[in-house]
C-alpha cells in the first residue's frame, strides 16, 4: 500500500497553517476541536506526525489558533484591526515565527478563482449550536485536483470577519464548528469538543521571545535541507 512521505506530511502541516479560523468580536475564550483522519498508507508512525486536538482563542478582533504536531507546535495569530497575521512554527527545533501583511492576505483570499460554496437548509447540532452546512468545492494542485469540503457553521459566534483571509472558507459566514480539508490522499476533519466563555490576555497573541522571524522562502529552504 502506498503510504504518505514526510515531506507530504510537513507540506500539509505548512497548508493547515494558512487555512485556518480568523478573529471576530461577538465571542471571547476557547473553542476545542477534536482531529480525526482519513487517508491512503496512513500508518502509526504518521499518525504519530499528525495532531490530534486543535485549540482556537478568540479575543475582540484577535484570535489565536494552535495545533500540536510530533514536528512541533504550529500556531497561526490573526488580527482583525490589522488584517494580519503570523504563523507560529516550531520545527524541528527551531522557532520561526511568520509574518503576513494585509496584502498577502488579499492575496490568499483570490487563491482560488474557481472556488464555490454551495449553501443548503440542512442543519446540525453540535456543542450546544445550531449549525448551517455548506459544500466548498475547489479544484487546484494543492487538494490534487477536484475536491469539495463539507462545512457546519453557526452564525451564533462570528460572521465572515472571523474567515477573513483564509483561501478556503472566507466566504462562510460564521464560525465553523465541524469541517474538514483533504490533500494529496488525507483528509482531517476537525469536530468541536468544547466552548469555554473565558477572559483571554493579550499576551496570547504576541510573538514570544525566544522566535525567530523568518520569510517564507527561508521557510522553504529549511524543509529543503532537511
Amino acid at each position: 500500500m502506498k503510504t504518505l512521505s514526510k515531506s507530504t506530511i510537513v507540506l500539509f502541516i505548512v497548508l493547515l497553517c494558512s487555512v485556518g479560523l480568523n478573529a471576530q468580536k461577538a465571542f471571547e475564550g476557547q473553542i476545542k476541536y477534536a482531529i480525526t483522519y482519513e487517508g491512503i498508507g496512513l500508518n502509526e508512525s504518521m499518525k504519530s506526525i499528525l495532531p490530534i486536538e486543535m485549540t482556537f482563542t478568540l479575543s475582540e478582533n484577535k484570535s489565536r489558533s494552535e495545533l500540536k504536531t510530533g514536528m512541533g507546535d504550529q500556531i497561526n495569530i490573526f488580527d482583525g484591526n490589522t488584517k494580519t497575521s503570523i504563523n507560529l512554527m516550531d520545527v524541528m527545533g527551531k522557532k520561526v515565527a511568520i509574518k503576513k501583511a494585509s496584502e498577502e492576505l488579499n492575496l490568499d483570499r483570490k487563491k482560488y478563482s474557481d472556488l464555490k460554496v454551495i449553501l443548503n437548509d440542512e442543519t446540525k447540532e453540535i456543542v450546544g449550536y445550531n449549525c448551517k452546512k455548506a459544500t466548498i468545492e475547489v479544484n487546484s494542485a494543492d487538494f490534487n485536483g477536484e475536491s469539495s469540503f463539507i462545512v457546519y457553521y453557526t452564525e451564533d459566534l462570528g460572521n465572515t470577519a472571523i474567515n477573513y483571509g483564509d483561501p478556503l472558507f472566507n466566504q462562510i459566514n460564521g464560525v465553523m464548528l465541524e469541517y474538514e480539508i483533504k490533500a494529496r490522499g488525507l483528509m482531517m476533519r476537525f469536530s468541536a469538543t468544547e466552548i469555554k466563555s473565558e477572559t483571554v490576555s493579550d499576551d496570547a497573541f504576541l510573538i514570544p521571545t525566544d522566535y525567530i522571524e523568518m520569510s517564507r522562502d527561508e521557510l522553504k529552504r529549511l524543509f529543503s535541507n532537511n
